[in-house]
């Protein structure tokens, strides 16, 4: 950020200036100059989650009090903050009546066009100023004939004061001002930034409205509408997003935002804008991540889409953890919590039967005929206490668990040897939505390969278990290391069930390693301090895949999700050096990557995971092979030296053993 003075005359020349800002100090501006910002005042649309941009909204809201300053932004995209940033200093301007002037500045070497925006904007200033100048101007006239009397509306005037013509004028400027921004938003120091307030979430919308929520992972989210209904909400899941909806999104959303963003948000917008929901009786709910991810201000980005796509008056309801919004008709409840809990593992579990069983089925589609069958019941288990006309009567957590897997286990499968197994791991949106990873565990599937997914429940459990390591490295969070361990503890005890049904299976299913032992893998190629995105997750998944029979990995990455790229492909160079077998491919995702390439990235790796497995299997039979020849062979030495004298300890003999013996029998008896 830059702040430009366009008063030459107070500015000392800076001797690190660049030589390329000449043609911008030929037309009146300096090269850029830092400013004070402390006390300044903001109100945000965003979350203000970094100090760095804290000061960089302060001195925003600086430059809107003074005449004298204008304001440049440089951004990049490998910044990723820079798509929330942006946004809102051009709203804090412009609500102001300023001018908001962006250079990204990416591989950039020719500031050509650098040059021409600043042109632009030191022309605007001018303009700006002299139509003040003229106001201001105008007002002293107007101030001076009321003093003269030469004016028809009858005023009082103080004729004892004499009259202070720059005093006068600084009253007009200051007058103007107030009036320009007032028209902007408020007054100065009151004024509302738009996005800043909005419609809530009340009480009495409970009945009357209902809540859409964006479909993250149809085996994990599916639940959550018989869930709210019998907490007493209306909740409608949105099953898909489609093309429109991704159009709509990239409109209404920075397109340097990533694409979980873009995907959501639009699937969201795209509700009303396809005409199919009405926004005077719905809310749209979203989740906050509240730590140093982007997501957490996916909220905001939201009321901004909504507010452009002329749909203001429809609330947003943020769910998080921490309650970073408040939102007087929704409360996240312990019993919310704990059946939420439940839902993830019970997805979890499901999800792990259905990848294993499906693609040795020896019936098409009876496994999904049995997914069907246990959705249904998993649907009743949540919304009727456990009443499930589908099982025939009532059915606990623990049962509802065990029987699943039985009867996933007990399915007909082909008797063939098991297929090369296809790991998925990436950013959680990318890695469980279908339509955001054009459908990639289908498409493993029908290579002749089986797919593996690692859960969703250790994404939640990820920021839990480095509490101590955190209160070591950092010092933070000593007082909740207790209560996060408290809490992982009890987590990992609703998740046992799970893993004895699983286990009672008989091997036919894997079984997760705990948070814990996957922060352990982890730490050995990377820091548990990389928690943004996925963080050191998405690592430590990749080893836990590779070191239990899963060399092949397909990492999904949102193109602009930068933090994953560095956890995820960034670490690939480790994880091969240590595990040689790995065949690991990243797959970028993005609202106008190619689908193609996608597909052809994939089935490359496949091919590599295909041949491995042949070449596994020749070694094995020719191992077998050379084995039998050796076995064979003895078995002809034996029979031929069967006949050649005793052999009593195995070892070979020749003729003339035999013969040896007696010489020296004959030796012995002539000594006597």
């Amino acid at each position: 950020m830059a702040a430009l003075r366009r008063r030459v005359d107070e500015l000392r020349p800076d001797p690190q200036a660049p030589a390329d800002w000449s043609d911008v100090t030929g037309v009146g501006l300096p090269t850029p100059k830092s400013v004070a910002t402390q006390g300044v005042a903001r109100r945000l649309r965003v979350r203000d989650q970094w100090a760095y941009h804290s000061r960089l909204y302060q001195a925003a809201e600086l430059v809107t009090t003074r005449d004298d300053l204008e304001l440049v932004q440089l951004n990049s995209f490998g910044c990723g903050v820079d798509a929330l940033t942006t946004d809102q200093v051009q709203e804090i301007l412009e609500s102001a009546g300023g001018v908001y002037t962006s250079l990204k500045i990416d591989e950039v070497s020719n500031l050509g066009a650098a040059t021409i925006r600043l042109r632009s904007l030191a022309a605007a200033s001018e303009a700006r100023a002299a139509e003040k100048t003229a106001h201001a101007e105008e007002a002293v006239r107007e101030a001076c004939d009321e003093a003269d009397g030469t004016v028809d509306d009858a005023v009082e005037i103080d004729t004892t004061a004499p009259v202070d013509e720059p005093s006068a004028m600084a009253a007009a400027r200051t007058v103007e001002k107030t009036a320009d921004r007032s028209e902007a938003g408020g007054a100065v120091g009151g004024r509302e930034l738009p996005g800043a307030t909005g419609p809530v979430f009340t009480e009495a919308m409970r009945a009357t409205h209902t809540i859409l929520m964006p479909q993250m992972s149809p085996v994990h989210f599916r639940p959550l509408e018989p869930l709210m209904r019998r907490l007493g909400y209306k909740v409608e899941l949105l099953q898909s997003a489609t093309r429109d909806d991704l159009e709509v999104g990239l409109r209404y959303v920075n397109n340097d935002a990533c694409f979980p963003a873009i995907m959501v948000i639009g699937q969201l917008i795209g509700a009303f804008t396809d005409g199919s929901h009405d926004p005077d009786s719905c809310v749209v709910a979203i989740s906050q991540t509240g730590g140093i991810c982007r997501a957490t201000n996916y909220a905001a980005m939201l009321r901004k889409g909504l507010r452009e796509a002329g749909y203001p008056q429809v609330p947003v309801l943020a769910i998080s953890l921490q309650g970073i919004e408040s939102n007087p008709g929704f409360e996240l409840t312990a019993t919310m919590g704990l059946k939420m809990l439940q839902g993830i593992i019970i997805g979890d579990t499901l999800n792990t039967c259905l990848l294993r069983v499906r693609p040795y089925e020896v019936v098409e589609g009876s496994t999904q005929e049995l997914v069907d069958r246990w959705n249904r019941i998993i649907a009743e288990y949540f919304e009727h206490k456990g009443r499930c006309p589908t099982w025939g009567g009532r059915i606990g957590y623990r049962r509802l668990l065990r029987e699943m897997v039985r009867e996933f286990n007990d399915l007909p499968r082909r008797d063939e040897p098991r297929r090369p197994r296809v790991g998925v791991v990436g950013e959680i949106l990318v890695k469980f939505q279908p339509d955001a990873n054009n459908h990639v565990i289908d498409v493993i599937e029908a290579e002749g390969c089986e797919a593996a997914v690692p859960g969703l429940l250790p994404f939640f459990l990820s920021g839990l278990v480095t509490a101590q390591w955190e209160a070591d490295a950092y010092g933070i969070g000593k007082g909740s290391v207790a209560k996060k361990k408290a809490a992982v503890w009890f987590i990992e005890q609703l998740q046992a069930p799970a893993r004895a049904a699983l286990r009672a299976a008989g091997g036919t299913f894997d079984i997760e390693p705990s948070t814990v032992e996957l922060a352990r893998k982890a730490s050995t190629v990377l820091s548990l301090g990389n928690q943004a995105g996925e963080g050191w997750l998405l690592t430590g998944e990749m080893i836990e895949l590779i070191e239990h029979g899963v060399p092949n990995v397909v990492c999904c990455q949102p193109f602009a999700c930068l933090p994953n790229h560095v956890v995820g492909k960034g670490m690939f160079r480790e994880v091969r050096r240590r595990y040689p077998q790995a065949n690991i491919v990243a797959i970028d995702y993005d609202p106008g990557a190619s689908e193609v390439n996608q597909l052809n990235r994939i089935k490359l790796m496949i091919s590599t995971a295909l041949t491995a497995q042949e070449s596994i299997g020749t070694d094995a039979s020719a191992v077998g092979g050379k084995q039998q020849t050796r076995a064979t062979g003895r078995a002809a030495g034996e029979e031929l030296l069967a006949g050649l004298g005793p052999v009593g300890d195995g070892t070979p003999s020749s003729p003339d053993v035999a013969g040896a013996e007696r010489r020296r029998q004959r030796s012995r008896a002539l000594s006597r």
